[in-house]
């Protein structure tokens, strides 16, 4: 008799079965609504969960996916799944926030963080399960340089009330 143990075991095939069956498990993915970059920075978006506590956790696999949960991945494990567009510019910075180098204007977009937990069910059969954060909206902003500086001696300004208008010098 063929004695099988739970064990560390993930694949891509796998992420791409449960997102087209849609069988998705929560586990509270937090990542930021919007975040703001100059373009030339480096961005990081942040991304946080609570695993499952009554499953064993065998293996944690991170994903970031561009423009929609379906979109090219900015962040893959395997770096040839990464679109060219972010080859050599993104990685995982600590264990899950997407860290985003030389951002440029074409970055700007939404960005989903994607978790997939392998867990132990029984002592010899496992499962994984996958779930994803809301999306981040990255907007990116002209680097500004400050051309002059215009000092101003005295400056004249209105103050308004509900009931009233007073001007100020």
């Amino acid at each position: 008799m063929v004695s099988i143990r739970c064990t560390k075991y993930s694949s891509d095939w796998k992420l791409l079965l449960l997102m087209w069956t849609n069988s998705l498990h929560r586990f509270n993915i937090s990542q930021p609504q919007e975040l703001l970059s100059q373009k030339g920075n480096t961005s990081t978006i942040t991304c946080s969960f609570t695993p499952p506590q009554d499953r064993d956790l065998l293996n944690i696999r991170i994903y970031w996916r561009a423009g929609s949960p379906r979109g090219a991945y900015a962040y893959h494990p395997n770096k040839e799944m990464i679109d060219p567009h972010y080859k050599d510019r993104t990685e995982l910075k600590g264990n899950l926030d997407l860290h985003i180098m030389n951002v440029q204007e074409e970055d700007e977009t939404s960005y989903y963080c994607f978790v997939m937990l392998t867990l132990c069910t029984s002592p010899y059969n496992y499962k994984s399960v996958i779930d994803l954060g809301r999306g981040t909206k990255l907007t990116v902003t002209s680097k500004c340089t400050v051309l002059s500086y215009i000092a101003i001696s005295a400056l004249k300004c209105i103050c308004h009330s509900a009931s009233q208008y007073k001007t100020h010098s």
